[in-house]
Order: structure tokens, then C-alpha cells, then sequence
């Protein structure tokens, strides 16, 4: 059985573009989807424990509302599971979830809790803004397609590992592979080793439409960019540090603040790679 996709639900502040999100990848990769919404009732949390509560959890139990949009979105209820996750901090639940699931993605929206887990969730973290191109997803059709993926690539085993994951992506939803690589400027010899590396990493595989694109200037501002051109951006973790987690570095961090659209960042040398989400 493939890996679970977990993503993130609160009933106080509704947010469904990132359900959306999650529920389209779990199709395109044919895994199980988990919604979960993390409570802090006093049959989950000790009172000694209340100091720690600083997000002021809800302490209702949140199940009738996660069946409520199940239904909303309209996702067939064998394919969707739910989840009450009791716990202190919404970080804290979702990180235990992730871990006692096997997850290999975790899909949140931006704010207090994607900032947490983008610095040592045990898996890759998806974060799918609310808004994009002045439109609000939450008013959109339902679903999202995938017809143009992005990903970052710079000389590293974390940047490979993304490269791989996006790869595998494209191919199931039969997208476009935008592989974006940045370099000083004026340097013709270092546009071509570049651009000969990002084919040595990409696979062979047939029926993936790929464009490497190597620009000069500031990684950053690239991939800031590009968020607006694709249906998802991937990017690695940080080179370096503890694992499995997901890591964000200098270009990471700047670009899951302000991108345009979705961005996954994966984890570094995770027990459950993205790989895993793959099924039948």
C-alpha cells in the first residue's frame, strides 16, 4: 500500500485550496488521502498541559465538521479518511500524525503552523496559498489540474531527490516539466555544464515533456517567478542538518513566503520518500 497524503483542516478558519491540492495529488498519484484537524479537548489534553496551548486550539471534537466537507468537496469517501488529532499545537498533531501514518506528504496552508513544519516535518510539506492571481481558490471549481510543474536544481543529492519527485509528478498527471537552474552572470561555459548536469539527473523516461531552463541572476527571484507560470513548484530541503526533515535554506525560505502558487518543499533523506506516495 502506498503512502498516505495528510493534509491540514481547521473548522474555525476554512481554508479548501489546500484540500483541493491534497485531494488532486493523491488522484495523479493514486494514494490514500488523510484530512485531519488538530483539537485539543479535555479527553486528548492533560490541563497541566493548557500552558503550552498558545494557538488556542479548538476543544471541540472536529469529526462532524471534517464529514461535512468530505462532502463539501465531493471526494468519493473510499478514497478520504479522516482524523480528530488531539494534541497541543497544531504543529505538534500533525507531525505525530504524519509520523504514525507513514505519510509522505503533508499539505498545510500558510501561516504559524507551515512555518513550524517547514523547519523539520518528518516528511516533504506541500504549502497552497489561499489566493492566487487575485483569485480565491475556495471559489474556484473543484480540483485542481496540473499542467505545468516547476522545480529548482542546483548540485545537490537534496536538489536531485526534488528533481526526481517533480519528475515522477509530471509523468502521472501528464504535465510539463519546467526545470529552473540560476547562474552568475556571463559565464557561457558554466550555462553549458549546467544545463548538461540537469539532463544527466532528469531520467529517461518517456512521455514527459521537459524544458531546462538556466537563467542568469538570483535563484530567488527565479523561482518567485516561475511560481506564477506553473501549477506547482518542488524545491529540495537544505544541504545539511538533521534528518529526516524537511529543512529550508536561504532560497527555500524566501520563496514558500512569496510564491504565487503551491510549493513543495521535500525532506531531507526522509524514512518515507515521495516516491512512496505511488500507487496503483
Amino acid at each position: 500500500m502506498s503512502a498516505p497524503i495528510l493534509t491540514q483542516y481547521d473548522p474555525d478558519r476554512p481554508q479548501l485550496a489546500p484540500l483541493r491540492f491534497a485531494a488532486t495529488v493523491a488522484a495523479v498519484m493514486g494514494a490514500p488521502l488523510v484530512i485531519g484537524a488538530a483539537y485539543a479537548g479535555e479527553d486528548v489534553v492533560d490541563p497541566l498541559a493548557d500552558v503550552q496551548m498558545g494557538e488556542g486550539l479548538p476543544r471541540n471534537d472536529p469529526r462532524p465538521a471534517l464529514e461535512a466537507v468530505v462532502r463539501e468537496l465531493g471526494i468519493d469517501g473510499e478514497h478520504v479518511d479522516t482524523a480528530a488529532l488531539g494534541a497541543t499545537t497544531a504543529p505538534r498533531a500533525l507531525h505525530l500524525a504524519a509520523v504514525e501514518l507513514g505519510a509522505g506528504l503533508l499539505v498545510v496552508p500558510p501561516g504559524t503552523t507551515a512555518e513550524r513544519l517547514l523547519d523539520g516535518a518528518p516528511c516533504a510539506v506541500a504549502v497552497v496559498p489561499t489566493e492566487t492571481g487575485g483569485e480565491s481558490q475556495d471559489d474556484a471549481e473543484h480540483g485542481v489540474t496540473f499542467v505545468a510543474i516547476g522545480v529548482g536544481l542546483v548540485e545537490t543529492p537534496e536538489a536531485e531527490a526534488a528533481v526526481r519527485g517533480a519528475e515522477l509528478l509530471a509523468r502521472r498527471a501528464g504535465a510539463r516539466l519546467r526545470v529552473l537552474c540560476a547562474v552568475r552572470p556571463g559565464n557561457a561555459d558554466l550555462h553549458r555544464r549546467v544545463e548538461e548536469y540537469a539532463g544527466a539527473v532528469l531520467p529517461a523516461e518517456p512521455g514527459v515533456r521537459i524544458d531546462i531552463d538556466v537563467d542568469d541572476g538570483d535563484p530567488r527571484d527565479l523561482l518567485v517567478a516561475a511560481s506564477s507560470e506553473v501549477d506547482v513548484l518542488v524545491c529540495g530541503s537544505r544541504c545539511y542538518g538533521p534528518h529526516p526533515a524537511t529543512l529550508r535554506g536561504g532560497v527555500t525560505r524566501h520563496v514558500t513566503a512569496e510564491a504565487a502558487g503551491p510549493v513543495i518543499v521535500m525532506a531531507r533523506r526522509p524514512d518515507v520518500r515521495f516516491e512512496e506516495l505511488l500507487g496503483d
